[in-house]
């Protein structure tokens, strides 16, 4: 894991300084120049760190989300059949209605 994390100062370092292809190509090829560890690097773990957290945060929002939504759909389907049950008793009492008015 710590030459996870060096390797990952380095990359930060060398994206900060914006120095050139003649530090990229010197840590492609392996070279081991030490980095000193700056307010920066920290800065960008912290803000990796707190783009996780903010990922988690939305996923569970998003989960939340989702079973409202099939709450409220599974009411308005209930409310739903229950207007198509209404429809058709009042369209046997209208049909019932019509026939009493013909006779």
């Amino acid at each position: 894991m710590n030459a996870l994390q060096e390797a990952a100062k380095k990359v930060a370092s060398i994206k900060n300084q914006g120095s050139g292809a003649t530090q990229a190509s010197s840590l492609a090829n392996g070279g081991s120049q030490e980095m000193p560890s700056t307010e920066e690097n920290q800065t960008a773990y912290q803000s990796s760190d707190e783009k996780e957290k903010k990922i988690r945060e939305l996923s569970a929002e998003l989960e939340n989300t989702n079973q409202r939504c099939e709450v409220y759909r599974a009411n308005l389907l209930a409310v739903l059949r229950d207007m198509e049950e209404q429809k058709l008793k009042l369209s046997v009492k209208v049909q019932s209605a019509r026939l009493s008015l013909k006779e």
